[in-house]
């Protein structure tokens, strides 16, 4: 797709991605079957991380290793799929994997990667900035891989200060699939599974996929004291 170039044929695509997921939708309503995945409208797409690392087996996802291209092809996706009705989403877009995050698919659970401000802000952030800032993206997707020694879905830089303050997102915040039970497990910064849960929540990630090794429900339920004494914003689901 990224090679077209053609940011009207990918924003038509996504339309009719939207239209069919609504009717997939629709079909689960009627047989009772919305408690099953896949069925939803929440789609965990697009993957607008850059691809620099062939090593990385989700590259063929991408939009490839241009900021710019990404930006604006990732932009139209979401206007695609989320529609432009003021108040209702045909279906909701999640940016990913948020960020600094291309692999290689062997170490990207423990990876902890320290770019330059520069690069940064100028190759692995623009199509995230403009997918929340300006497409309006209901999503976004914190990566499994450590940024400056902190885990992606509990960093203080990425998800409080860039995501909520600067770019004022009042999405939902969901971790990639077991990246909240890395923190212990990987990236070794975290004694255990509690102390994990609550760091990722403090930081704004509302969902946390996956439930291996957490058991989401029952550790939200170890947190709720947590509002009693610290600020924070309601939970978007179970982490």
């Amino acid at each position: 797709m990224a090679a077209t170039w053609d940011t009207a044929s990918l924003k038509m695509m996504a339309h009719y991605t939207a239209l069919e997921g609504r009717a997939i939708q629709n079909k689960a309503i009627a047989l009772g079957r919305t408690h099953e995945e896949y069925l939803g409208l929440t789609y965990w797409t697009p993957n607008i991380n850059i691809f620099r690392d062939p090593r990385w087996g989700r590259g063929q996802e991408t939009y490839g290793e241009d900021p710019f291209l990404t930006a604006v092809l990732g932009t139209a996706f979401v206007q695609g799929l989320q529609g432009d009705d003021p108040k209702y989403l045909k279906a909701a877009a999640c940016a990913k994997h948020f960020a600094v995050h291309s692999g290689p698919e062997l170490t990207r659970h423990s990876d902890n990667f320290n770019t330059s401000d520069y690069d940064l802000w100028d190759t692995y952030l623009p199509a995230f900035r403009a997918l929340v800032t300006k497409a309006g993206v209901a999503g976004v997707m914190c990566a499994y891989n450590a940024y400056r020694t902190q885990p992606c879905c509990a960093n203080d830089l990425l998800m409080n200060d860039i995501l909520r303050k600067q770019w004022n997102f009042t999405g939902y915040a969901v971790s990639d699939c077991w990246a909240v039970a890395d923190f212990y497990g990987y990236h070794k910064t975290h004694p255990d599974a509690l102390h994990s849960a609550v760091d990722a929540l403090l930081h704004g990630t509302d969902v946390e996929c996956g439930n291996r090794r957490i058991k989401p429900c029952l550790m939200l339920q170890k947190l709720v004291w947590f509002r009693k004494q610290i600020w924070m914003r309601p939970s978007a689901g179970c982490l």
